[in-house]
């Protein structure tokens, strides 16, 4: 009877012993996995409004351009937001209707020039290239660009036979230019002699001041943008 209790204990102590390192192991089998288990993360990609886009230059500067415009009116509100510099001060702009955004480094000096391509709905279609340069550390700096005026359209100037229809873009990356419809007078109104007249922009700094100076195109490129 004694050695028939012994034997009733051995047997169960080993299924307690047994219990006890099943327990143990599944125990640090749920652990591990909690461990290894990696973190679980969620991305939100904020998506900017269509009349918003963000424009980052080779120089590491951005400028975020929105327009505000109703479809009833033909001008646009531009709003320009630096980023990059040691100033960056807002700009707003009352303009026609924005067409293109075009970076280019006018001068090979390193550092783009952000133009801003608007053009009107009225007839004509005149358009307009706003231009902003990042070369200055301090803030965003805007180009002056001479107004095209009557004296400027007279016979033999740049401007001849200027009345609108204007187009902006690049030559091969190396030039910025406007290009526009030839118009002659017939006496009674213009009429188009069927050539075109292109005018290169070029970028000149002057004591921290930047302006544009037109010149004639005499490259024989193809236009791109």
């Amino acid at each position: 009877m004694k050695k028939l209790s012994y034997v009733l204990l051995f047997f169960l102590t080993l299924g307690l012993t047994a219990y006890t390192g099943y327990f143990t192991y599944s125990m640090y089998i749920q652990t591990t996995k909690i461990v290894a288990s990696p973190p679980q993360t969620s991305t939100t990609t904020t998506q900017l409004p269509e009349n918003q886009k963000v424009y980052r230059t080779s120089n590491g500067k951005e400028l975020t351009v929105i327009e505000d415009n109703d479809a009833e009116k033909s001008m646009s509100t531009l709003t320009l937001i630096p980023f990059g510099f040691t100033e960056n001060a807002t700009t707003t702009i009352e303009t026609n209707k924005l067409n293109k955004v075009i970076l280019f480094d006018m001068n090979k000096d390193g550092n783009d020039e952000i133009i801003l391509v608007t053009t009107s709905v009225y007839s004509g279609n005149h358009s307009e290239a706003i231009i902003f340069t990042t070369a200055s550390s301090s803030s965003l700096l805007r180009v002056q660009i001479p107004d095209i005026t009557e004296e400027s359209t007279v016979p033999g100037s740049l401007f001849e036979g200027y009345t609108g229809l204007d187009t902006f873009n690049l030559i091969n990356d190396i030039a910025f230019i406007r290009s526009f419809p030839i118009y002659i007078s017939s006496g009674t109104e213009m009429l188009p002699n069927g050539k075109m007249r292109e005018i290169i922009y070029e970028l000149k700094e002057n004591q921290g001041d930047y302006f544009i100076y037109f010149k004639k195109n005499n490259l024989t490129a193809t236009s791109t943008n």
